[in-house]
């Protein structure tokens, strides 16, 4: 997956590139676009380079990989694959009992995530009682990241694979830099957009 991601870097930056081509000859032939290669152009990229960046939901990426790395770091999902394959007997007393002890906090978790749907005025929804601009749809992320601190992070602990609160924190760093190429990915798309709405006018 990650050299995919690698790869889609080269294709990112050969659309930026025609991108820009395209509407340096488009605007010589007179076509309705707004050239990118122009004063004006250059002016625009250098003035929202970094808000496009931020366009694109960087902040939610940052927030998964966090718990991804948790996740992957703590054995859970190890376990996970040794139980769903039948091979209980490669793993040990302290796995067992940690996974075991992960999905009691699973099961809470999901009971009191469930309390935030009842009531007159429920917590996660929407004033209108919908999930869609919900808070639980807006902080999504946030909710997911939680649950895997408290499952995998649970596992981790119990089983020994994490010994203290600097274990946790490496995990967490650990899933941003093991995907880092995605921070490319993820400023090359947002200038894309930008650039098609620039030069074709969306939402001017």
């Amino acid at each position: 997956m990650i050299i995919f991601f690698h790869r889609l870097v080269g294709w990112q930056l050969l659309a930026l590139l025609l991108t820009l081509l395209y509407s340096w000859v488009g605007s010589l032939y007179g076509l309705p676009i707004q050239n990118l290669l122009a004063n004006e152009g250059v002016r625009w990229i250098l003035r929202h380079a970094l808000d496009n960046f931020a366009a694109v939901p960087v902040l939610q990426v940052v927030v998964l990989l966090m718990g991804w790395g948790v996740l992957s770091s703590s054995g859970w999902l190890e376990v996970f694959r040794c139980l769903l394959r039948g091979r209980t007997n490669e793993l040990t007393p302290r796995q067992r009992w940690g996974f075991q002890v992960s999905l009691i906090v699973f099961i809470l978790f999901a009971l009191l995530l469930s309390f935030g749907f009842w009531g007159d005025e429920p917590v996660l929804l929407s004033i209108t009682g919908e999930l869609s601009q919900s808070p639980l749809q807006a902080g999504a992320p946030v909710v997911i990241l939680l649950g895997v601190l408290l499952i995998a992070g649970t596992y981790a602990w119990v089983s020994g694979r994490f010994r203290n609160y600097n274990d946790l924190i490496g995990a967490m760093t650990k899933g941003l830099s093991d995907w880092s190429i995605l921070w490319v990915n993820l400023f090359l798309l947002g200038q894309q957009l930008a650039f098609l709405h620039f030069v074709f006018g969306w939402g001017s």
